[in-house]
């Protein structure tokens, strides 16, 4: 066992005395062996750590000599030689330098950098310690719990040794070295003292000239020496050792410097360090050569090209700083250092080097340098690793884009809301801290008490204490459900996201807000705001808001960020909504005092089709997956012509006129809240007419300006109205106002791109709910390119949604779908000849059927709702296509006349034949239930009015060539009611008349327009059955 000196009352011996007798008490030990750390292992960043714990205290020298010789070496170009950026880092120690060389006694500054992992805040310490021409050390803290670590053991302890400051100063032989305490924040407190506390000594410039080490118990000075602590959160750093300290914040680096970094430090020290050249190894172009190249070239600006590619850094590494980027070229050059061994492996003795060594210098002449492309990185790395949240290209109403801190920097996040009707539960997901709670309720609060600022007011229920949020559940929901957060600085994005929910419209996609909010609407200061801009520079953003007290915080930003990104800075809550929407404050559109609930954001939707998108195919296209079904255009002057009636056969609503043999419109309780009316027309009160005819059974009404056919260009109508603007104002405000549903419009676009923005913008302020767009002229046909980017560049000049037509020669599945909304950036998307050839389209799988599953779901509807036999005809020929001439059923399909025969080809006879039975039988209940209705008001009747009640007269409209089916007329169906009733057969006379009874595709019979019994004429009472049809 050691003999400790612990006797010695060293507080009273000058260090000359305290070493003399340390020397002779060593020479009188028995020699014993000594444990050493060996002097050449190194830390982390390649430093060394701490050597000899158990020291001969004979080999310590208090009288430690300064480095005097501080040289007059470039120290600005040191720091630029190690580090590319942190010029705030940089500008500290070029300050210290000064002043020391003014005022020679000034105290060391306690610097502390503060900074994610892997943005150099070690390796920043070492080269300040070059620069200064200082030794350098370092001492990690990190887990440390016991203050002897820091004041040393006193002697009489077995083992006893100085604390790691002094033994720091030891190993180095200075007294005013670069002293590193890494890892500041990652101390922790037990039973034997808290290390923290005992800093406080060592980091106070006015206490640390006398640090007393428990082991030498004598004052040392530790005022020349610079101290610089690191730590990843400030926050947890005590207060009191927080105070003793200069926090300089390092942020995350941005793609560019990252590229900066990889390409001029980090791929020389790979090289070097893996015995390549840089012929053996070609950097990627994609990667990191064009993209330090470009930004090189255009000074601070990044072109499109070079963003898209600087994401592919992100895919492998998404990190604030380079440590992983290091780990992945270290990859790199492992791989090529393989290829190169095999080379070298498999060429003649004669042509390896002499020390046929892998080292430096070993690659021949006819070596193929490693060329590494995406493919490359997908061959060492396999699929890339980080999916980060991307900005979108199109938002849909309910959703913000919020910007948020983490340690690791700054990140986006998209909040998302949705309501439905119910009992004002609100329900909360993302793992959501109270503090962000709380936010969330603030937002709320504030938006149910400003309700008459977006026009939802009437959302609330009058008269009554109903608050906007108790007739709806709310579900607004944090992604990435995984991770936890909290924090005050959602607010405002949670309002936005609430005011996008309920006026219906969606925020501008290139724009990213953080603030706190109060309820008076106050917008407050928050946190992180260098972190955050970063974030949103990172996803392509290029509009900011933040609060105005946080303006001071973008002073300091690069000029690379702030040439980029335009700040909007703001006090209060309605000046985040007026600068976060395309118009300002959203307002939600009210028809004459009932609200629009027809969404056309993020909808897949059946383009308007003549003689196809008759029934049958508009609710096949449903079936299949599509959100909003266009009927085929319907003249204005032949819809007017029509009578309502409702069709007990098929439970359908039919437009039918005397001119029509068949209903020139049809609709049914399954496409109701999807279907959208589309007309054409030249005149605004004719549209009127017809839009109050149909609204209360349809969801919207369209006006065709787009039709490039010849009957509709001489009428007046169609693509003729495109430059006819006082026709279309007329036209659309005249909807607009007189009608109770949504609005929306057809177009082409026109040759210039700038008439066909005008044109957009014209009928928005006609105040339509949406416009559809086909990408081509009037003049081409469907064989010329699509014109995507006049669609974009609608999209970015309207408010409104738009809806992207005319990209059905590219779309084969409904994949291809999407491709076409992400290439026009368009808010929804309109499909006519992809679904006319294959309705499967639709399907969200993107797994499309087989021509004949499609024609046996299409004639299963045709049956069903009674369909007219040329549409159902002319619709199979377009989706048989090439089989319909080369196959027999196709040859049949030519000759067929009626549905009954066109079924037959596609061995359908027998579900045709079920679903004529169930239509007679549907419509002799509802005979016999008019019936019934009629009796009491029928014995009211004067006596002389009356005829025998054994008698109904029954006019029937009566074309015998339309009847293929002798089962099928009116004759025997009349018989097949007799036997029903038990009442004598009737007697017929045929004569002309003009007033409809029944009407139908094959009889049939359609609806009971006036009901003859005992000579009187009586009004239909179907409709008190449905009240829905009203």
């Amino acid at each position: 066992m050691r003999r400790n000196p612990s006797f010695v009352r060293s507080d009273f011996l000058t260090p000359q005395q305290i070493t003399g007798f340390w020397a002779r008490d060593a020479s009188c030990r028995r020699e014993e062996p000594t444990t050493f750390y060996s002097s050449n292992l190194k830390g982390e960043c390649g430093v060394e750590d701490e050597e000899e714990p158990y020291e001969d205290p004979a080999m310590f020298d208090p009288n430690l000599e300064y480095e005097k010789s501080i040289k007059k070496s470039p120290l600005r170009k040191v720091l630029e030689e190690d580090h590319y950026g942190v010029q705030e880092v940089k500008k500290r120690v070029l300050e210290y330098l000064a002043v020391n060389q003014l005022k020679k006694s000034l105290k060391g500054p306690i610097l502390c950098f503060v900074g994610p992992p892997g943005v150099g805040k070690t390796s920043i310490g070492r080269s300040i310690a070059r620069a200064l021409c200082r030794k350098f050390h370092r001492v990690s803290l990190g887990g440390i719990c016991d203050q002897s670590d820091i004041r040393g053991h006193r002697r009489t302890y077995i083992g006893a040794m100085p604390g790691r400051i002094i033994n720091g100063l030891k190993v180095v032989q200075s007294r005013n070295p670069v002293f590193l305490l890494d890892e500041v924040d990652k101390m922790t407190s037990g039973r034997h003292g808290d290390p923290a506390s005992a800093l406080l000594e060592v980091l106070d410039p006015e206490q640390n000239y006398t640090f007393v080490d428990h082991y030498l118990n004598v004052p040392f000075d530790l005022s020349q020496v610079l101290f610089i602590a690191t730590a990843n959160d400030k926050n947890d750093i005590p207060v009191a050792l927080l105070d003793r300290m200069e926090v300089i914040h390092i942020d995350g680096y941005t793609v560019d410097e990252k590229v900066k970094i990889g390409s001029k430090y980090l791929m020389t020290k790979q090289l070097n360090v893996h015995g390549l050249t840089e012929r053996d190894v070609i950097l990627p172009v994609e990667i990191l050569k064009e993209l330090a190249t470009s930004s090189d070239k255009s000074g601070v600006n990044f072109t499109e090209d070079v963003l898209i590619e600087a994401q592919k850094i992100c895919k492998y590494t998404y990190e604030p700083g380079v440590r992983n980027l290091e780990r992945c070229l270290g990859s790199i050059m492992r791989f090529a250092a393989l290829k190169l061994a095999e080379k070298l492996q498999n060429q003649p003795k004669s042509t390896l080097s002499i020390d046929q060594d892998l080292n430096v210098g070993t690659s021949t002449d006819d070596f193929v340098a490693i060329n590494v492309d995406e493919k490359l990185l997908y061959e060492i790395f396999g699929p890339p690793t980080c999916a980060n949240e991307t900005r979108l290209k199109i938002l849909t109403p309910g959703v913000a884009a919020g910007l948020c801190w983490t340690r690791y920097g700054g990140d986006l996040m998209y909040v998302e809301s949705t309501k439905v009707e119910g009992d004002g539960r609100l329900k909360l997901t993302g793992q959501l801290g109270d503090v962000l709670q709380e936010s969330v309720h603030i937002a709320m609060s504030w938006i149910s008490c400003n309700s008459k600022l977006f026009n939802i007011q009437n959302l609330v229920v009058e008269n009554t204490s109903v608050g906007l949020f108790d007739k709806y559940n709310i579900h607004i929901h944090f992604p990435s459900g995984a991770i936890s957060k909290d924090g005050p600085s959602a607010g405002v994005t949670v309002v936005a996201a609430l005011a996008s929910l309920f006026t219906n419209v969606p925020m501008r996609n290139d724009t990213a807000m953080t603030g706190e909010m109060t309820l008076r609407g106050q917008v407050l200061q928050v946190g992180g705001v260098k972190e955050k801009v970063f974030a949103a520079y990172k996803n392509e953003f290029s509009r900011v808001i933040l609060p105005k007290s946080n303006e001071k915080d973008t002073i300091k930003l690069s000029e690379e960020v702030q040439k980029n990104i335009r700040f909007i800075f703001v006090d209060r809550i309605e000046d985040v909504l007026d600068a976060a929407f395309e118009r300002g404050i959203p307002k939600l559109n009210v028809f004459k005092g009932k609200l629009s609930y027809m969404n056309f954001n993020d909808k897949i939707i059946l383009a308007p089709m003549v003689r196809v998108g008759v029934l049958p195919m508009r609710l096949l296209c449903l079936q299949y997956g599509a959100d909003l079904v266009y009927c085929e255009e319907v003249i204005d002057y032949k819809m007017l012509k029509c009578e309502r009636k409702l069709n007990h056969a098929t439970n359908t609503i039919d437009y039918v006129s005397q001119d029509e043999e068949y209903p020139v419109f049809q609709t049914c309780s399954k496409e109701k809240g999807s279907i959208v009316f589309q007309m054409g027309t030249c005149d605004a009160e004719r549209a009127m007419q017809v839009a109050k005819l149909v609204e209360r059974d349809v969801a919207a009404i369209d006006v065709n300006m787009g039709c490039p056919k010849s009957f509709s260009l001489q009428g007046g109508m169609g693509a003729a109205l495109l430059t006819k603007p006082e026709k279309i104002r007329q036209i659309l405000t005249t909807l607009v106002n007189c009608v109770k549903i949504p609005v929306t419009c057809k177009i082409r676009v026109l040759p210039e791109l700038k008439d066909t923005i005008e044109l957009a913008k014209l009928i928005e302020s006609c105040g339509v709910t949406a416009i559809a767009v086909h990408g081509r002229t009037k003049f081409e046909r469907p064989q010329h390119e699509n014109r995507n980017a006049f669609i974009a560049a609608i999209r970015d000049a309207v408010s409104i949604p738009v809806i992207a037509n005319g990209g059905s020669k590219n779309i084969k599945n409904f994949h291809d779908i999407k491709k076409f909304r992400q290439l026009t950036g368009a808010h929804s998307v309109m499909i006519a000849r992809a679904a006319m050839f294959n309705a499967s389209v639709f399907k969200r799988d993107g797994v499309m059927l087989g021509v004949y599953d499609v024609i046996d779901d299409y004639l299963r509807l045709c049956c069903q709702y009674d369909a007219n036999p040329a549409m159902v005809k002319y619709t199979l020929q377009l989706l048989l296509q090439y089989d319909l001439h080369t196959t027999e059923r196709g040859l049949k399909l030519l000759e067929a006349k009626s549905l009954l025969e066109i079924c037959k080809i596609f061995n359908m006879e027998q579900y045709y034949c079920e679903q004529i039975n169930k239509q007679r039988d549907r419509l002799l209940r509802a005979t016999r239930e008019i019936q019934v209705e009629l009796k009491d008001e029928i014995e009211h009747e004067s006596m002389e009015d009356r005829i025998p009640d054994s008698v109904i007269v029954l006019p029937v409209p009566f074309i015998r060539n339309h009847y293929k089916d002798a089962s099928l007329m009116p004759k025997m169906l009349l018989q097949e009611h007799s036997k029903f009733f038990g009442s004598k057969k009737p007697i017929f006379k045929t004569f002309g008349i003009t007033e409809l009874l029944f009407r139908s595709l094959v009889n049939k019979i359609c609806s009971f327009s006036r009901f003859h019994l005992s000579g009187l004429k009586i009004k239909s009472m179907l409709s008190k059955r449905q009240p829905w049809l009203l």
